[in-house]
C-alpha cells in the first residue's frame, strides 16, 4: 500500500516534513510512502 499526498509546489514546509519522514518525490507534487 502507499500513501500518496499532493502538496502544492511552493509549500516548502510540507515538502520538507515529506522528505523528513522518508518519503520519495514523484514528479513535482506528488510524494509517496510505503506503509
Amino acid at each position: 500500500h502507499y500513501l500518496s499526498v499532493i502538496t502544492v509546489h511552493n509549500n516548502f514546509p510540507a515538502k520538507s516534513l515529506y522528505e523528513h519522514l522518508k518519503m520519495s518525490e514523484i514528479g513535482s507534487y506528488h510524494y509517496r510512502i510505503k506503509l
